[in-house]
């Protein structure tokens, strides 16, 4: 067997049509296709199981419980007999060739992990400029082509100071399955990684491989922007989502949990877990801005209980545009809970929310008394 391709699905009835047809359309001879239910409240197993047919190059594996993408994925590695292993995701596809160019140009540069590109696809009603930022945020991942040998030469490629030295998206890359399966083999979550878990998993395989080949001008991937929940307006993100959101935690605890338990340079482990970290609480404190002004509030709360103060250390809290939308926020607070504040204090209050003071705490502090 050459690739195993590993699709976790939960709740994916909607989107699987386009993701089983790339899959049953691809050029390579010797692929196999595991889907591994998350224990899916819908339908999705029984969608599943009428696309596939009777095409044998299919496997489906429901879980008994619900876990999350990354046991889920761990099931997969654990069945996948091909010589490499690929991930997809429910709502997304590859091209035709994309198994066969992989697994090519990783034997031909006999690496552990080949990194190449992805094409997004926009949902309908997405912005030029929404659609063109998404394209350039996945393509500036990859600003270096050629190949890295040695595992030291790898790991300081990837944990550089600044940031990490690919993206963290799995479905992006072909990986050796044996590396991949030494690298996760002894993680037992002690909480759900549903979400941070490929940053997680990412960071594991790049300790254990020793050689890697980039190239983002080669697009094996379609990622489609506005499925599965990856497009977002202002005011369009329900609390309870966010919630689950803050549960990149819990990711981060294992990796801090995996660098105690094993011995790795200690300057490796100091910029995983810094990077990490930075990439956590810029998604968290992000997001907090595309939930409803009525529960930006309760979010803020809930978003300063899980990471603290530190998440005043992220520049997504001083971009101009979520100052304005929270300095709209506080006025409209004053005017409908304050009506018999003095004109006088409230224009003074009001013209203090005018200054740009990008890197204070003080507009936080004001509005939730932290």
């Amino acid at each position: 067997m050459k690739v195993s391709v590993i699709v976790p699905t939960y709740n994916s009835s909607s989107t699987l049509h386009r993701t089983i047809a790339s899959l049953k359309a691809q050029t390579l001879e010797g692929c196999e296709f595991i889907f591994i239910d998350d224990f899916s409240s819908d339908n999705t197993v029984e969608i599943a199981k009428s696309l596939i047919e009777d095409d044998a190059r299919f496997t489906i594996v429901s879980q008994p419980h619900r876990t999350d993408p990354f046991q889920a994925r761990q099931r997969g590695i654990s069945l996948a007999k091909g010589e490499y292993i690929m991930f997809l995701d429910a709502d997304d596809e590859f091209i035709p060739t994309a198994c066969e160019k992989a697994y090519n140009i990783a034997k031909e540069q006999a690496v552990d992990i080949f990194c190449f590109g992805s094409t997004v696809i926009p949902a309908k009603g997405t912005s030029e400029l929404e659609l063109r930022h998404t394209q350039k945020h996945l393509d500036s991942f990859e600003n270096f082509t050629g190949k890295i040998e040695g595992q030291n030469a790898v790991r300081s490629f990837y944990f550089k100071h600044n940031r990490f030295g690919t993206s963290i998206c799995l479905w992006k890359k072909i990986f050796r399955r044996t590396v991949l399966h030494e690298a996760v083999k002894d993680i037992i979550p002690t909480a759900p990684l549903r979400y941070g878990r490929d940053l997680f998993q990412l960071i594991l395989t790049m300790l254990h491989t020793s050689s890697l080949y980039v190239d983002n001008s080669i697009k094996l991937h379609k990622y489609h922007l506005g499925a599965g929940g990856t497009q977002q307006g202002s005011g369009s993100l329900a609390l309870t989502n966010f919630e689950r959101m803050l549960t990149t935690k819990n990711s981060f605890i294992c990796l801090i949990n995996y660098f105690d338990n094993h011995n790795y340079d200690s300057s490796i482990a100091k910029r995983a877990i810094k990077h990490s970290k930075h990439s956590y609480l810029n998604t968290c404190s992000g997001n907090f801005w595309y939930l409803k002004d009525n529960e930006l509030l309760e979010g803020f709360n809930k978003l300063f209980s899980t990471w603290g103060e530190e998440i005043y250390t992220t520049p997504f809290f001083y971009s101009p545009t979520n100052l304005l939308r929270f300095k709209n926020y506080v006025v409209a607070k004053l005017e409908q809970n304050n009506p018999l504040r003095p004109k006088l204090s409230k224009r003074l209050y009001v013209l203090f929310l005018s200054i740009p003071f990008y890197k204070s705490k003080l507009y936080f502090k004001l509005l939730f008394k932290r």
